[in-house]
């Protein structure tokens, strides 16, 4: 396998290459430190990394970035035996930047990574990674592995966080049994927020209620049976907030339908078309329901 090699000059330039040709990154590349756990147990996914040290961390090195499917590209690299190696003058191309300052010696020393080839293909779905530093970090989830045509490895990160549209979810606290369809529609929600017209996301809100309500509703004695009508009956009395909230999240996917629009105009009762504002609205109180049932902060 070829393979790209990173080697990095005092902090300030990036090259690619190899042990004998080295040729400048421009622009620079945008390289993140990968977070190592001591404890795996914390951390899921660093064994796709291998034995990773702590003290040099391998790096990810950003290839695209989509905020609106929260998916980014790139691939690691690691620590190349002792990190520190040596290039001659020649075998390095500085273009287009000029040659380092002060720089007299007939050697450059870099601290050099290898691409790496991943040890374990994740078969665990969505191994998590974290990027940054033990203070500053952000999640993803590691959605695919391929192999490019020179051997090096693009991995597929998915972020594990919906920049803020909704609430962090604690999968922890969800009921067992439910915690793989509420955690697949909580991402349905989140991307359909990012990607689709506010009909469509006030379906995708309609629907992931529905979830979350049929799961809740046990916890405290409720029927989980039936649409999200029914469900809405089944909730305490005492839940009023739970109940607004599902019941104004059905009023609008109600309000999308050319149905109910041609229903409401027989009655001499127009209503407005779903706008933007009610599609952000449905989302946000699914956020209001996932913290109102201890599942999200």
């Amino acid at each position: 396998m070829v393979g790209m090699m990173l080697a990095i000059f005092r902090d300030e330039r990036v090259y690619e290459g190899n042990e004998r040709s080295l040729n400048a990154v421009y622009p620079m590349p945008s390289l993140s430190k990968v977070v190592v756990d001591q404890d795996p147990i914390k951390q899921p996914g660093r064994e796709i990394l291998g034995n990773p040290n702590p003290i040099t961390p391998p790096l990810f090195r950003e290839d695209s970035f989509d905020p609106t499917t929260r998916i980014r590209r790139g691939r690691f690299y690691v620590v190349d035996g002792q990190n520190k190696k040596q290039w001659r003058r020649e075998w390095v191309n500085d273009y287009p930047y000029a040659r380092p300052p002060g720089l007299q010696l007939p050697t450059y020393e870099m601290d050099a990574y290898s691409w790496l080839q991943p040890t374990l293909v994740p078969a665990a779905r969505r191994p998590l990674i974290f990027l940054g530093d033990a203070s500053h970090n952000t999640a993803w989830h590691i959605v695919g592995v391929e192999r490019l045509f020179n051997g090096e490895t693009l991995f597929t990160l998915k972020s594990a966080n919906t920049l803020g549209i909704l609430p962090d979810l604690h999968e922890d606290a969800l009921p067992p049994e439910k915690c793989q369809q509420v955690s697949e529609g909580f991402e349905r929600v989140a991307d359909a927020a990012q990607k689709y017209m506010p009909v469509p996301i006030v379906d995708v809100c309609r629907e992931f209620a529905r979830i979350t309500l049929a799961a809740w509703l046990p916890t405290v004695g409720g029927n989980p049976e039936g649409d999200l009508g029914a469900l809405i009956k089944a909730v305490p009395d005492d839940r009023v907030g739970i109940k607004s909230a599902a019941r104004i999240i059905n009023r609008l996917h109600a309000r999308g339908k050319s149905s109910e629009q041609e229903r409401q105009t027989q009655r001499g009762c127009d209503i407005r078309d779903v706008s933007d504002e009610d599609g952000a609205l449905s989302v946000s109180l699914i956020g209001f329901l996932l913290r109102e049932f201890g599942w999200g902060t």
